[in-house]
Formats: structure tokens, C-alpha cells, sequence
């Protein structure tokens, strides 16, 4: 936040309709930080008062409106009154100033984003989320109407939600006072169409209960996305707020409490003497639904879980892939039972290894309960034990011990699988009972070469790729019918020609295995995945993202389904259907960085550079988070400093770009991260280097060099449009 005491040759600016620069200082006391955004009144600015040594936020007025000397007379009246609200929900106003002709006024400065941002942002907001925003802004409402004022433009653009979820109501400023409504006259209309109620509309006198429809419009649109009553056309739209009632919110596909919906329709009421007499009532009936919101939210976290890589007791430690192997099937069983949340593989192996005891680390993953484990193998014997323990308390739910054949460890799973749901009073599904009797392969000897396989596969070498395929396939010979083996050789085959070597046969294989797994088991997402992958390596996009669509409906808590679909999407140009899959991405993951890495550059794209930032810091967050853990973590690196970059984080950006390049990469995806890096540090000869290397060691698609903004600065660099005409 500058500080610092501005230089004498700053310019000031002081004519109407003038812009204000960075840097510039206005009126004689303001120093310009950066345009905060653009109104119907005009833009606000971010600026220091040299005279009071703080930050404040500048609404300069726009010259047509201002020369209207009744306008400014009714502004500084409404002002007198809007100062008079001290509340926390309300965004203080302070002055309406004159300078050489130009008329601002001078406001708190909030740092945060205003909800039209954020709702445009998600998507749409948790239920959780908007009833916690919805009653701020109501408690806010209520303060300003107990003092006699009506905000009467309320919409999401006036309300702004810092990072913490706090929430302040801005422009007071233009409200009108219930006790001055003669100074308005009679027909003008004030406000924004698509949140004024029909009186408002019609020109007739309103009051407090304005608010309450907009807020209501407010409301409907945080849990649904869209606008209550936006049309097409101004007309169009007048007509719907007289006439029309929205759909119901549960028609959008959104699971709300009924008495959510029941505010929603009563604020919405065409009739005022319909709608609630005071926000007040509003702030009561939320606060009873967020009590109720926080027990359900105990509730979840109860019947969360985090299943730690159990501990592997062999005498001999290559029995490892076994433990690391058990756990992440016992994962994928537990995913079937219907109300029980279940952390991700990667963030629940994110702790092996690490000292935090089970109460921290259920704390950082905010889950109830944590399965932790060991198995001792031996020949043919296996011994398993397994503790849940609630994470408040220490005490075990449920703890066992398995003395059994390997042979049995199928029903090991299984059993474990039915002890945890019955641990945590969870109702097994016929369809869950199905899949956990399920045994994925009749050769215990081949689940073992996939369980080694995979421990390979996930050290995303091409060593480790060249052996996990060999054992993948080992695994079919034992067990022709192993569907999942043959899914896991087509991904080895699939990385081998986008990451290391474009081998047309690597790409044949990639096709033959994948399609063999969908043979013997349509119904197995991880098969459609692979599938996805290698006609994506085909360049046939749109029958890979048919593969990926029938992924995520099989699985829709699939993370790489989900994350893979969404790539696919941005390398198509599908921005709107990427950033939904992204989001969906980041949902399943929350502390993954690929995911909000992805969605910042189809912000980017897109040209939203406010959503874009929040994306990059996300993903910034997340991948400091993973080096915490793994300090060596190659791609977090060189996603997290993509991220730093674009945050402005020039220095961490660099470091981090130069601890990868460093290490001299030679797989595709390492060089062209490492590429995006030295591109917007505009290091363009190293930039150059490693994406022509990248090139050479893996397939990169076209497709995806065109649209990744990234690369932007590179672009239009004769070897880079040459590179181009090669692919």
C-alpha cells in the first residue's frame, strides 16, 4: 500500500472529465493509486489524501450530471443523511467536494470485490455462502431504515465482500431520505430496472420495502446466478418486474432451504404491503437459517474423512506400493457411501510422512473424522490395522485388526468400507453394497503389479511411466478381464507421447488399451478418461469431450476427470464451460493449484482481469501450500510462479522459475511451464529455448499454444510464429 510522500512534479488534474492517472494527484490533496471502476454517476478511484495519510476511495461525477446544480444540491443533502449511518455493514460516506469545476465525493476505501464480480466469478454462490452475505447486507438495511433511509439502487454491484466474507453496503450517498421525499419529484426514477420494485418503476412514492425487493433480487440471484427479472430489452424488462415472478430457485438445480425460498417470494411481492414490514424480520428469519446452516455444516464435517497413507510395517520397505496402494483403494471405496465427504488421494498423501498430529491435520483438511492405519505383509499373509478417530475428541470409533490371507484383501475393503459407515450411522446404498462387492480383478497377483504399477506412475517419470507399464501389462496377461489395468497402461502410454516421446506407437496403444478397458467395462470412468486422453492426442476434440462428459457423469467427484475436461474446453476456446469445469475442478480439490491456475488464464482470456487475479491467488496459495510439504514439487513451482508473476510478485516468480530451470527439465510439460515463466518475465531468448525444447521431447498441441495467454508476450517473435507452422 504506498505510503510514501509523493513527489512535487506530480501533475494535478482538476478539469471535469479529465482522467486520473496512477500516480497523478487530484484536487491538490489526492494521489491517484488506480481506477477502482465506472458507474452511471461516473468512476471511482483509489487515492491517498495527502492531508489525512489514508487511503479513501473518489467517486469523480460525471460533468452532465454535476451542471445540474438541483442534482448536486439533492447529492449534498443525501449525504448529510447518509453520514449519519454508522454501521459495519455500511460503507461510510464523507464529503461532497468541489474543485475547479468537477464535483466528487469522498468515500471509505474497502479493498475486496463487489458481489456482481464474485457471483460472476463462481458461478453462483453456496447457500451457505449467500444467506452469511444476504443477512450482512440486511443488518446494514435495517441500521440505514431505522435512521429513515432508503438506499433505493441496492444490487450487486453496490455491495462489496472483502476476503473474509465481510460485507459493506456502498453508495448511501444517492439514497433518498423517507423524510425529504419532496425533494424528489414525482415520476423520476432512480435506480437500476432489473432490482426495482414495481412501484419504483412506475415513478410512484416508495419506501423501506424498495429495498426489501431488491433485496430479495439480490438474494435469488447469489443462489441462482442469474438475474431475477434482466431481460432482454429495456421493455421487455419493466414488464417482467410488473408482471412476471422468477422461477423458484430450486428450478435452477440449487438445493436451498424452503424458508430461503420463502424470503426470497415474500420479498419479492409485486405489492408492497405484501412484502416483510422491516429488514429487520429479514435479519431474524437468516439468522435462524445460518444457525441451523452451522449445525448441518458440524454435521459434515462429522461425516467427513481423511484416509492418511497407512504406515507400511514390512520388514521389507518395497512393500510400500502395497500401503500407499490399500489406502488409495479404500479411498475410492469410501467415495460410494452416500453422505459421507471424502478428501482427495493427493491432499490426504500431501501428510505422509510429516509430524502433525491428527487433530492438525484434520483441522487443515476440516474433517471430522481420520482413518490411519497399518499393514504388515508377508508372503502370502497380510495383517491390517485400521483406527477412525473422531478429530475433536481423540477417541477411536471404530478400530480393528485383520489377521488374514492375501487373498482376502478385497474383503478387507469391503468390511473396513461397511465398519466406517456403520461407525458414523451412514445408510449403505444397494447400488454402494454392489460396488464394494465388487472385486475389480480375480488374480490377486495382478491387483499386486497394479498396485506396484501405480506407485510408479505417480512419480510422473519417464522412467517411472517405461516401468508402471510394464506392470500394468504384466497384470493383464495374469487377468485378461483386469479392466483398470488396461485404463492405467493407456495413461502410461498417453503421458509417454505428450510429456517425453511423440512415437506415433505410443499413441496407437494409448487408443488400443483404452479402448480394450471400455470393452470389458463401460461403466469404469477412468476407462472413459483414458480414452479421452488418447483421442485428445489425436486431435479428435470433440469426440474426446464426449469421452470426458461421460467421465464426469460416472464420477463426478473424478478430479482428473473434471480438471481434464476443462483443459480440453480451454484449448477449444469453450471459456465459459472451461471456467465451470474449473471451478467444479477446484471444488473437488480445494487445495490444488492446477485447477485455479487453469481458470486464471481463461479469465485472462476472457479479459476479466478482477476474476483473474483472485484465480492466480489461489492457485499462488495452494501451490505454497504443497511446497511446504514437498519443497521440490516441480510443477508447483512453476505453477506457483506463473502465478506470483501475474500477482506482481516479480521476485518470487523469478526464484522459483530459475529453481526449475536449474534442475535442466527434459519433459515436455516441465519445459513449457518453465517457457510461460520466462514469457511474462520477458526473458524472451529463454522463453524461446524452452518451448522449442518442450517441443522436441513431447506433443504440445497447437490448439493449446494458440490460446494460452502466457505465451502472449512471445507471440507475434518470428520463431515462435515458425515454431507455430511446424505443428
Amino acid at each position: 500500500m504506498p505510503t510514501k510522500n509523493p513527489t512535487t512534479t506530480a501533475p494535478t488534474l482538476g478539469i471535469p472529465g479529465e482522467e486520473l492517472t496512477p500516480g497523478s494527484r487530484f484536487a491538490g490533496r489526492y494521489q491517484i493509486i488506480e481506477e477502482l471502476g465506472r458507474g452511471g454517476m461516473g468512476k471511482i478511484y483509489r487515492a491517498i489524501d495527502l492531508k489525512l495519510r489514508e487511503e479513501v476511495a473518489l467517486k469523480v461525477i460525471k460533468p452532465e450530471i454535476a451542471s445540474n446544480k438541483e442534482t448536486i444540491a439533492r447529492f449534498g443533502n443525501e449525504l448529510k443523511l447518509a453520514r449519519k449511518i454508522s454501521h459495519k455493514n455500511v460503507g461510510r460516506m464523507y464529503e461532497l467536494m468541489e474543485d475547479d469545476g468537477t464535483h466528487y465525493i469522498t468515500m471509505e476505501y474497502i479493498p475486496g470485490q463487489d458481489l456482481k464480480r464474485l457471483i460472476r466469478q463462481s458461478g453462483r454462490l453456496t447457500a451457505e455462502t449467500a444467506v452469511s452475505i444476504a443477512r450482512q447486507v440486511a443488518e446494514g438495511l435495517a441500521e440505514a431504515h431505522r435512521l429513515s433511509v432508503v438506499h433505493r439502487d441496492l444490487k450487486p454491484g453496490n455491495i462489496l465482500v472483502d476476503r473474509d466474507g465481510r460485507v459493506k453496503i456502498l453508495d448511501f450517498g444517492i439514497a433518498l431520505s423517507l423524510l425529504t421525499r419532496n425533494t424528489t419529484d414525482e415520476g423520476m426514477i432512480i435506480g437500476t430496472l432489473e432490482y426495482m420494485p414495481p412501484e419504483q418503476v412506475e415513478g410512484r412514492p416508495i419506501d423501506a420495502r424498495a429495498d426489501v425487493f431488491a433485496f430479495g433480487c439480490v438474494l435469488y440471484e447469489m443462489l441462482t446466478g442469474r438475474s431475477a427479472f434482466s431481460r432482454e430489452t429495456t421493455t421487455h424488462t419493466i414488464a417482467a418486474v410488473l408482471n412476471e415472478d422468477p422461477p423458484r430457485v430450486s428450478d435452477a438445480g440449487v438445493d436451498v432451504p424452503d424458508q430461503l425460498q420463502v424470503i426470497i417470494s415474500r420479498c419479492l411481492e409485486k405489492n408492497p404491503e405484501r412484502r416483510y414490514a422491516s429488514m429487520e424480520e429479514v435479519v431474524s428469519l437468516l439468522s435462524s437459517i445460518e444457525m441451523r446452516s452451522t449445525d448441518r455444516a458440524r454435521e459434515t464435517r462429522e461425516h467427513s474423512i481423511a484416509v492418511l497413507p497407512f504406515l507400511n510395517m514390512s520388514s521389507d520397505q518395497e512393500n510400500e506400493y502395497f500401503s500407499d496402494g490399500l489406502t488409495e483403494e479404500l479411498i475410492n471405496s469410501l467415495l460410494k457411501i452416500d453422505g459421507l465427504n471424502v478428501i482427495s488421494r493427493t491432499s490426504s498423501f500431501a501428510f505422509k510422512g510429516t509430524n502433525l498430529d491428527v487433530r492438525q491435520i484434520a483441522d487443515k483438511l476440516n474433517v471430522g473424522t481420520i482413518l490411519e492405519g497399518s499393514v504388515r505383509k508377508s508372503g502370502n499373509r497380510l495383517r491390517i490395522t485400521a483406527q477412525l478417530i473422531k478429530a475433536s475428541n481423540g477417541f477411536h470409533l471404530y478400530a480393528e485388526t485383520f489377521d488374514r490371507e492375501l487373498r482376502d484383501v478385497f474383503a478387507i475393503q469391503n468390511e473396513l468400507s461397511q465398519s466406517i459407515a456403520k461407525a458414523l450411522r451412514l445408510v449403505l446404498t444397494t447400488q454402494a453394497r454392489e460396488f464394494l462387492s465388487h472385486f475389480p480383478t480375480v488374480s490377486i497377483e495382478a491387483y499386486d503389479y497394479v498396485l506396484r504399477g501405480r506407485q510408479l506412475f505417480y512419480q510422473f517419470q519417464k522412467s517411472g511411466f517405461e516401468r508402471a507399464l510394464k506392470l500394468f501389462l504384466h497384470a493383464t496377461d495374469l487377468d485378461p478381464r483386469y479392466a483398470s489395468a488396461y485404463a492405467w497402461a493407456a495413461n502410461c502410454y498417453s503421458l509417454l507421447y505428450t510429456w517425453f516421446d511423440p512415437e506415433p506407437h505410443h499413441l496407437e496403444a494409448a487408443e488400443q488399451y483404452s479402448a480394450k478397458a471400455l470393452a470389458l467395462n463401460p461403466e469404469l470412468c477412468e476407462a472413459h478418461v483414458a480414452q479421452g486422453m488418447a483421442l485428445y492426442n489425436r486431435k479428435e476434440f470433440d469426440k474426446s469431450a464426449e469421452e470426458f462428459a461421460v467421465a464426469t457423469r460416472l464420477k463426478p467427484d473424478s478430479f482428473e476427470a473434471t480438471y481434464l475436461y476443462a483443459r480440453l474446453c480451454f484449448a477449444q476456446g469453450e471459456y465459459e464451460k472451461s471456467a465451470e469445469l474449473s471451478r467444479q475442478a477446484s471444488r473437488l480439490r480445494p487445495d490444488d493449484y492446477n485447477a485455479p491456475g487453469l481458470l486464471g488464464m481463461i479469465y485472462t482470456d476472457m479479459n476479466m482481469p478482477p476474476e483473474a487475479q483472485q484465480a492466480y491467488r489461489e492457485s499462488l496459495e495452494a501451490a505454497r501450500q504443497a511446497l511446504e510439504l514437498f519443497s521440490d514439487d516441480t510443477r508447483a513451482l512453476y505453477m506457483g510462479a506463473v502465478a506470483a508473476i501475474r500477482l506482481g510478485e516479480m521476485q518470487v516468480g523469478l526464484e522459483w522459475t530459475e529453481r526449475v530451470w536449474s534442475s535442466r527439465p527434459r519433459d515436455t510439460m516441465t519445459l513449457y511451464g518453465v517457457a510461460c515463466c520466462y514469457s511474462l518475465l520477458g526473458q524472451t531468448e529463454k522463453a524461446l529455448e524452452s518451448i522449442e525444447e518442450a517441443i522436441q521431447y513431447g506433443a504440445i498441441q497447437k490448439k493449446w499454444l494458440e490460446h494460452d495467454p502466457d505465451l502472449q508476450p512471445i507471440r507475434e517473435h518470428h520463431r515462435f510464429v515458425a515454431l507455430l507452422a511446424r505443428l
